[in-house]
Formats: structure tokens, C-alpha cells, sequence
């Protein structure tokens, strides 16, 4: 096997951004991986953001591209770019990824990926955003289905702007991840792709590492952060719970930071970014709460470094965890954190500050991004309702 420097050299690629990044980030064997990005006619799409999850590279005019990665990488994927479909797997979740599998020789040349373009441009476009729907056992999974994914799929009918996609903003299960093939089942009727990013009762608790803890979501969802594209609004899905072994903490590693900072650097600056993310950046809950400070869990705790890399762009961040729903300006990003699907864990209608069990909307319209609030089974101008103390 030859060493990792004279593969890249013989590769052609010393000078690359392999060669720059931080040496233990790059660990494991050397692995080739070559492809190519094409659309519904076969021909070559240049200029898509290709990543191994550390590095992000962009294909060739002809849609070819070529990337150096190691087989410590999980998977490969695109940035799906605007003016393409989102691609999906049969079953209506997002597929944009390839698990990295290279031959005996460190070789994975059919790494390709397919675009549909759009019939409509998505300048304008809708998508869903669900925190926390949190079911634990067949009883709530059929709460699920009954009330939330029927109201799910009125909203889409209802939508003036296409809704492009939605997304399951963490917590998607309470710790049973058997039920995961039920929750797809349920947003496949919405009839929109579904993305989905990972909470802190989306993990194998048996895991001894971060890395191990997310083992049976990306055998399901794939990589668990990544970006994508819809009309003029660049959208990036993070995974921000750090499981320890004994417990989580809201943190984004050395590896993901390394590559949102790759990520951004193909994004201009004063773009509209939208974050999306299970714990907070920074809620005002341990304000309200009285505490000296926020949380290890209810926090990210390098948010200092989050808030620099997206100090270029009017950024957005959604967010779940507390179960209740606030908007938070600070480190110049607007963050919004949205009320729970399953409420006070499906005990009841309302969650703890309030808030409905319910989701959002949100509307973009060119680099503008308006929202709202939906309370499920709930008419959709509800907006506030006060009680006698």
C-alpha cells in the first residue's frame, strides 16, 4: 500500500487542498474516488460542490470531478445546486450521498450522481421545518401519522410558493430507532423531499465515541451535515449533539468545522444562509430560568467560531431541543427556535411555554426568508391566545 503522500502525488494532486488541511484530520488510507455529475439528458453539470464531509471540491465544466479522501470518510455527496430537483431515494427521503466503498487498490471510480432540472425556477420557493416529533413507541408513531402528517400535507396543498422540502430539525425519535422506517413512511406523504438532521435521542447510546453514536441515522439518512441549494438561498444542515459516552453536549468537532468553513468559502458573501440544527446556538432559556449561565446541553459551547464563519452572510438558524418556541439575535445570526411536533412529549396540546405542537413555514422569496408558526390541526391564522391567570 503506498503512503498517503505518494498516493496523492501520483494522483496528481500534491498541490491540492489535501496537502493544507490539518494532518490528523486526514487519517486512514488513501482512497481515489472519481466521478462524474450529470443531468436528465446525460450531459456534464460543472461547478457542483463535491465533499467527503472535510473537503469540498467543485466538478469540472464537463461535470467530471476527482477527490482524495481516505477510507476514515463515511460517504461522499453533492451540493445539490438551485434549479435541480432534490433527489430522493423511493421512499421520499433526501439522497444526495454515495457511501465510500473503494476497491482493494484504494480505487472508487463510479461515484457519479444524477440532476434533474426543475420545470419551474425555485427562486421562490416554501419548506417545512418540524422540530422534535419525538416519538418513543407505536402510540405516538400513530399520533404521528393521524394528526401531523395529514396536517403536513394540507399545508403543502395550501402553499402559494412550491414547497421544496422539509425537514426534521432533531429528536425525530425518543431514543427507539426501529420506528425510523415509520417516520418515512409518514413524510412520504407529504409528497415533498424530507431531510433530516440528528438530535440527542437520534443516537446509539451504546456508541463509545461521537463518531460511533450516529451509526443506525446514516444508515438511514446518510451524512449528518451537508448543504444544498434552493434559488438564491444557500441551506446547511449541521450536527451539533457531541455524544461523549456519558452523556451529550452541544458542540461542533474540529472535522465539521473544517468543512463549514470549506463549505462557505464557495458562498458569497452577503448570501442568505440558513443553518439547520437540533440544539440552539444560544436560547434565552437559562435567562428566564434564572441561571448563572446557558447549558452545556442547551447550547453549543464553541459558538464563538459558528458565529465568525457566518459573520459574512444574513444568517438565519432553526433550531429545536427546548421545546419552546423564541427568536434569539445573536453573534448577528437570527436564530429561530421552534416549538415541539410532539409538544409536551404527545401528553397534550401545548408545549411547556405555551407554544402549540405544531412546526413552521417558511417562504423564500429570492435572498428574503418570511415564516410563520403552523399549530397542528389548528386553522392556519391562529396566531395568539391568552388565558386568565
Amino acid at each position: 500500500m503506498p503512503t498517503r503522500r505518494a498516493f496523492i502525488r501520483r494522483a496528481g494532486l500534491a498541490a491540492a487542498g489535501v496537502a493544507l488541511l490539518p494532518s490528523h484530520l486526514f487519517a486512514g488510507a488513501p482512497v481515489r474516488i472519481r466521478g462524474r455529475v450529470v443531468d436528465e439528458r446525460g450531459r456534464g453539470v460543472g461547478g457542483v460542490a463535491i465533499s467527503d464531509g472535510l473537503q469540498v471540491i467543485a466538478t469540472e465544466q464537463n461535470g467530471r470531478y476527482e477527490l482524495i479522501s481516505t477510507n476514515r470518510r463515511p460517504f461522499v455527496f453533492m451540493t445539490v445546486p438551485a434549479g435541480f430537483e432534490l433527489p430522493t431515494n423511493e421512499a421520499g427521503s433526501a439522497l444526495f450521498y454515495l457511501p465510500i466503498r473503494p476497491d482493494e487498490d484504494g480505487e472508487m471510480d463510479d461515484a457519479d450522481f444524477e440532476l434533474t432540472s426543475l420545470e419551474e425556477v425555485d427562486i421562490r420557493h416554501s419548506f417545512l421545518a418540524l422540530a422534535d416529533p419525538q416519538m418513543q413507541n407505536a402510540f405516538e408513531m400513530e399520533r404521528f401519522l393521524s394528526t401531523t402528517v395529514p396536517d403536513l400535507a394540507e399545508t403543502v396543498q395550501a402553499s402559494a410558493a412550491p414547497v421544496a422540502f422539509g425537514v426534521s430539525c432533531g429528536d425525530i425519535m425518543f431514543d427507539d430507532l426501529t420506528l425510523y422506517p415509520d417516520y418515512i413512511a409518514g413524510v412520504a406523504q407529504t409528497g415533498v423531499p424530507f431531510y433530516q438532521v440528528v438530535g440527542n435521542h437520534d443516537l446509539n447510546f451504546e456508541g463509545v465515541t461521537d463518531e460511533t453514536s450516529t451509526r443506525t441515522f446514516q444508515e438511514f439518512f446518510g451524512p449528518t451535515y451537508y448543504s444544498f441549494e434552493r434559488g438564491a438561498i444557500h441551506y446547511i444542515v449541521l450536527d451539533n449533539v457531541f455524544w461523549t459516552n456519558d452523556g451529550y453536549l452541544g458542540y461542533l468537532d474540529d472535522v465539521q468545522l473544517t468543512w463549514l468553513e470549506a463549505d462557505l468559502a464557495r458562498v458569497a458573501p452577503g448570501r442568505t444562509v440558513v443553518v439547520l440544527q437540533h440544539i440552539p446556538t444560544l436560547s434565552s432559556q437559562y435567562r428566564r430560568r434564572g441561571e448563572s449561565g446557558p447549558s452545556m446541553r442547551g447550547s453549543v459551547a464553541n459558538r464563538a467560531r459558528f458565529y465568525e464563519l457566518l459573520s459574512p452572510y444574513t444568517a438565519h438558524v432553526i433550531s429545536g431541543h427546548t421545546h419552546e418556541n423564541e427568536h434569539v439575535f445573536e453573534g448577528g445570526v437570527h436564530e429561530h427556535i421552534l416549538g415541539a411536533v410532539c409538544g409536551p412529549w404527545w401528553a397534550g396540546p401545548i408545549c411547556h411555554d405555551g407554544t402549540p405542537a405544531g412546526y413552521a413555514v417558511y417562504e423564500a422569496r429570492g435572498s428574503e426568508l418570511r415564516w410563520r408558526y403552523k399549530a397542528t390541526g389548528q386553522p392556519d391564522d391562529l396566531r395568539l391566545r391568552t388565558y386568565a391567570r
